[in-house]
């Protein structure tokens, strides 16, 4: 009733469950072990049985020392590593701790694999985004210097550079929302033109009129065309058809 009660468990366990022996030998193991071993580890030492690199110890520690530490007496917890070969898995939290039956000496141990590989993949993308972030917002800071350093060239007038200068760090922030929209992808001409035009014109106003602007560009090329646009729609409200009411772009 006893073998029967614990296999049950086992069998119920929703993490890999694998149990050794004194020797270091697989002696049971449940369906979601299974998944985990290429082959059957029944009989075979777990080493042998289930491939484990260790990251955080340098190749200095296997899956049978585990394993042999527990067997010892010393349990092991939460131990991160990646299954060389697996049907599924990748990741794992490897636990191991002494396997004792009322009180008697030690008779193998029992050892707990948790599949963390959607959690890693996770951190893997997020660690590759940030590094992305950290990129762009170099590239944003190295951005922005130039174009203080382009506008106080003009200038003559701390106005006019505050002015101008405020003008082009605002026409860069409205293509770097657009581009957040649509997760740095690529961007329609003319919603870049809109966007710099918005300022200054209504939303349903008929005096802009566009044709041709229905393609996309990147997003490099969009940040440079908005900057572009930037420059063109202020010259048309300060000197061309944006500088009076009757004013219409075409």
């Amino acid at each position: 009733e006893s073998e029967r009660l614990a296999r049950a468990i086992l069998a119920s366990a929703n993490e890999a469950v694998i149990v050794c022996d004194r020797d270091g030998a697989v002696t049971h193991m449940n369906g979601a072990a299974q998944a985990i071993c290429v082959t059957d580890p029944i009989g075979r030492r777990f080493g042998d049985a289930i491939t484990l690199t260790f990251s955080q110890a340098t190749q200095l520690m296997g899956a049978d020392d585990v394993v042999q530490m527990a067997i010892a007496g010393a349990p092991v917890r939460g131990l991160e590593a990646v299954v060389d070969r697996a049907a599924r898995v990748t990741d794992l939290l490897v636990s191991a701790a002494p396997l004792t039956v009322a009180g008697e000496r030690i008779l193998g141990c029992v050892v707990t694999l948790v599949d963390v590989s959607a959690q890693k993949a996770a951190e893997r993308q997020q660690h590759l985004l940030m590094g992305e972030l950290d990129h762009r917002v170099k590239n944003t800071l190295s951005l922005v210097l130039a174009i203080s350093t382009r506008t106080a060239r003009h200038e003559t007038t701390i106005a006019g550079f505050q002015k101008a200068f405020t003008g082009r760090v605002q026409a860069l922030a409205a293509t770097h929302t657009l581009l957040a929209d649509t997760s740095w992808a690529e961007l329609k001409v003319e919603d870049l033109l809109r966007a710099e035009l918005a300022p200054y014109t209504a939303a349903n106003s008929t005096r802009v009129q566009t044709a041709g602007l229905d393609f996309t560009v990147k997003s490099q090329a969009a940040i440079a065309l908005g900057m572009v646009f930037h420059e063109l729609v202020t010259n048309a409200v300060k000197y061309g058809a944006l500088s009076v009411a009757e004013g219409r772009l075409h």
